[in-house]
Formats: C-alpha cells, sequence, structure tokens
C-alpha cells in the first residue's frame, strides 16, 4: 500500500506535545496543495514543555525514502521521526493520504 509522505501541511510534534514548523528546501512538487518536505529540511520545535532533567526537542529530524527524491534529496516519511537532540520518537500525525510512497 506505501507509506505517506509528510508535507507543509502535516502536523509535526516533538515527544512532549510541542508543535514544530518545517520549512521546505524545494516548493517543486506539491500533494493538495502542500510541498512536501525532504530529509535534512528545518524542523523547528517551538516552547517544548519537557522536562528539565532532559534536554528539550529542538528540531524534528525525518526519515526519508529509499528510492523517491526531489532534486537528488530523499521525500520524508510519515514514520521514524526523532527529537533532537535527545532520540526521542516525534510524532506527525496529519500526512498527505493521497500520496504514497513503496
Amino acid at each position: 500500500m506505501g507509506t505517506p509522505v509528510v508535507t507543509i501541511a502535516s502536523t509535526l510534534l516533538c515527544a512532549h506535545g510541542a508543535s514544530a514548523s518545517a520549512i521546505p528546501g524545494t516548493s517543486r512538487v506539491y500533494a493538495n496543495g502542500a510541498a512536501l518536505l525532504c530529509v535534512g529540511d528545518p524542523v523547528v520545535v517551538a516552547d517544548c514543555p519537557g522536562p528539565q532533567a532532559q534536554p528539550r526537542c529542538t528540531a524534528i529530524q525525518l526519515e526519508g525514502a529509499a528510492r523517491v527524491r526531489i532534486l537528488g534529496r530523499a521525500v520524508a516519511l510519515g514514520f521514524d521521526a526523532t527529537c533532537e537532540p535527545n532520540g526521542l520518537p516525534a510524532g506527525v500525525i496529519a500526512v498527505s493520504e493521497r500520496v504514497r510512497v513503496r
């Protein structure tokens, strides 16, 4: 069936529930009017409410497709996202259901 891709309209949450904003590196490919994200595009977490005992989330690192690329960069997929710098799993909630990658 395939894995859904991540766009700038996707909902991205850090491990502690703070929302994140993505900045696409390219705006050449769209799904439902929203630019697709690629691995390495900055995804910044604002105001992580994480506990003081561990580092708070500042960014989210997205995993990418092995064979689907935009200008040589892997397209970001809606699974296995991690928070930086603590390595906790991040949530990718709303993804493009119309575009899927195998």
